[in-house]
Order: C-alpha cells, then sequence, then structure tokens
C-alpha cells in the first residue's frame, strides 16, 4: 500500500474553504480540466508516442 503524507495540506485546504463558492467552484473545474489534459498527454504523446520512438536503430541491435 501507498502511504502518503503532504506538508501543508491543511493550510492549502483552509485557504481554499475560505475562498467564496463560485471561486472555488472555478478553481476545481479547471484544476480538473488541466489535471484530465496532463492524462491524456502522457498516455498519448508520452506512453507510446513521441519519446518512445525510435530515433535510431543503434539500440534495436541491427
Amino acid at each position: 500500500m501507498l502511504d502518503v503524507d503532504i506538508e501543508g495540506a491543511a493550510e492549502v485546504a483552509a485557504r481554499f474553504d475560505a475562498m467564496p463558492a463560485a471561486l472555488r467552484a472555478a478553481l476545481r473545474d479547471k484544476i480538473a480540466d488541466l489535471a484530465g489534459r496532463l492524462v491524456d498527454k502522457i498516455k498519448n504523446d508520452k506512453l507510446g508516442g513521441e519519446v518512445l520512438r525510435a530515433r535510431t536503430a543503434r539500440c534495436r541491435g541491427r
């Protein structure tokens, strides 16, 4: 199991709770949008795309 401890999480949560509801909602939506874009970028470009493309045959042993 993975155990994570984030320093300052309580302070961030308190600041988030102090924001007006509309601002919290807008921030939450933007974070979700950016996280989704990051997941797509990693899945499409980093796990099977540009990073893993062979540029030369040197590493293939040919």
